[in-house]
C-alpha cells in the first residue's frame, strides 16, 4: 500500500491491511455520513430529530468502557471488526426507507453502534505500531482514509441528486463491510492484561481519574471545548438546508474541500505529534477548529463556507491523530482502551445533551448567536488547555 516504504519491514504487514481497510471505511463514510442530516431534513426529518441524529454516536460512546472492558478480556481486534460490520450492515436498510421517521431510526441506530471499534481500535494500533511511528502510521492511514471520503463524498453528493439515498447509501455499507472483512486479516497477538476483572465495573472510571489526575484535568478542560463545540453541529445543516438552500452536490463539495485539507495536513500534524506530543499540540489545533463556527456566523453566500471547509478539514483530521495520541501519552501505555473509552464515554455525556441543547438555542437565538456562541466556548476550552499544557511535562508520543 502507499507509503509502505516509509516505515519498517515489521510493520509493513500489518500496516497494508489497515490502510486498504480505512480506504474503503472511507468511502463508506463518505458516501453516507456527510449527507445524513442533510438528506435527512430534506426528506422532512424535524429539527430535533436532527439533534438525535448528531447525538447518536455520542450516545453510543456511553457504551464504550463497557465495550473496552470487553475487548480486553475477548481480544480487541474482534471488537473493531464485528463493530464495524454490524454497525455498517444497517445502512442497507436505507434501500427501503421512505418516511422521515425510518431514516431517523435507521441513520440514529447505525451511527449509534459505530461506536463499538472506537476504543478497541485505539488498543489495536497501540500493538501493530512501536510508539516511535505511532502517529507516522496513523497519519498515513488517515491520508487514504481521507482521501477515499474526499473522492467519495465529492460523487456521492452529485449521484445523490440523481439517483437518490435509496441507492448510494447501500452502496456505502458494502465499502464498510468489505473493510470490516479485511481488517480482520491484521495478525494481532491477544493482549495479556494484568489483573483484568471478570465483571465490568463502573467505578474503574471514577478511579482512572482519580488516579492519573493529568489525564482527569485533560478531559475536564476537553469537556469544555467539545461541548460547545456541538451544541453548533446540529445547526449546520438546518443553515445549509433552510437558509442556503444547498444541493447534495454543494454538500459534498463542501466535504471534499474539508478532505483535500486534511490530506494536505496530516503528516504535518502525524510529525509534529511525533516531535512534540498528541497533548501539547492539542490547544492549537482546538484554536484552529473555532474558525469555523465564527465563520457560518457571519456567511451569507455558499462560497463563504469554503473557508469553514478549509479550517475545518485540517483541525478535524490532527483532532483525530491528537486525541488517540494523548490517550496514549497520558495512560502511559498501559489500558489504552480503558483510556481511550473514558474519553468516549465523557464525549458521550456531552454529545447526548449539547445537539439537542443546540436546537433549543437556535429557536430560541438563531443561527448566528449559536454559531457564536459556539466559537466563544471552543476558543475559551482551547486556551485552558493551553495553559494546562504549560503545567506538565508531556512525553513526546
Amino acid at each position: 500500500m502507499i507509503f509502505r516504504r516509509f516505515l519498517p519491514p515489521e510493520i509493513r504487514n500489518a500496516y497494508s491491511y489497515d490502510s486498504l481497510a480505512a480506504i474503503l471505511a472511507g468511502i463508506h463514510l463518505g458516501l453516507i455520513v456527510p449527507f445524513l442530516a442533510i438528506v435527512g431534513r430534506r426528506l422532512g426529518v424535524y429539527p430535533y430529530f436532527i439533534a438525535l441524529i448528531i447525538a447518536a454516536p455520542f450516545l453510543g460512546n456511553l457504551m464504550t468502557y463497557y465495550w473496552a472492558h470487553r475487548a480486553q478480556i475477548e481480544g480487541e481486534k474482534k471488537f473493531v471488526v464485528w463493530g464495524g460490520f454490524i454497525a455498517r450492515s444497517l445502512f442497507f436498510a436505507m434501500a427501503f426507507i421512505v418516511s422521515p421517521l425510518a431514516f431517523t431510526v435507521v441513520a440514529s441506530l447505525g451511527l449509534f453502534f459505530s461506536t463499538i471499534s472506537r476504543p478497541a481500535y485505539v488498543g489495536v494500533l497501540s500493538q501493530i505500531y512501536p510508539e516511535q511511528y505511532l502517529g507516522r502510521a496513523m497519519g498515513f492511514v488517515l491520508v487514504g482514509s481521507s482521501t477515499a471520503a474526499m473522492i467519495a463524498a465529492y460523487f456521492g453528493g452529485k449521484l445523490l441528486d440523481v439517483v437518490g439515498y435509496r441507492w448510494i447509501f447501500p452502496i456505502g455499507a458494502l465499502f464498510g463491510v468489505v473493510s470490516s472483512l479485511i481488517f480482520s486479516k491484521i495478525e494481532v497477538k491477544k493482549r495479556l492484561y494484568d489483573e483484568v476483572p471478570a465483571k465490568f465495573r463502573f467505578g474503574e472510571i471514577l478511579e482512572i481519574l482519580k488516579r492519573n489526575i493529568a489525564f482527569s484535568k485533560f478531559e475536564r478542560l476537553y469537556f469544555i471545548f467539545g461541548f460547545l463545540n456541538l451544541i453548533a453541529v446540529p445547526v449546520y445543516p438546518l443553515f445549509l438546508v433552510d437558509k442556503l438552500h444547498i444541493t447534495n452536490f454543494e454538500a459534498g463539495k463542501l466535504v471534499a474541500v474539508s478532505s483535500l485539507m486534511g490530506i494536505a495536513t496530516v503528516y504535518i500534524w502525524g510529525h509534529l505529534t511525533d516531535k512534540y506530543g498528541a497533548p501539547k499540540l492539542m490547544p492549537w489545533n482546538i484554536l484552529l477548529l473555532s474558525l469555523m463556527p465564527l465563520i457560518y456566523a457571519f456567511a451569507d453566500r455558499f462560497w463563504v463556507l469554503y473557508l469553514a471547509s478549509l479550517s475545518y478539514g485540517s483541525a478535524f483530521t490532527g483532532l483525530e491523530l491528537l486525541v488517540a495520541g494523548s490517550v496514549i501519552s497520558l495512560s502511559g501505555g498501559k489500558d489504552v482502551s480503558k483510556y481511550s473509552a473514558i474519553h468516549s464515554t465523557l464525549l458521550g455525556v456531552r454529545g447526548g445533551i449539547a445537539p439537542f441543547l443546540g436546537i433549543k438555542l437556535f429557536h430560541l437565538l438563531g443561527f448566528r448567536m449559536v454559531f457564536l456562541l459556539s466559537f466563544a466556548g471552543i476558543f475559551v476550552g482551547g486556551f485552558l488547555l493551553y495553559l494546562w499544557s504549560r503545567e506538565y511535562k508531556l512525553t513526546s508520543t
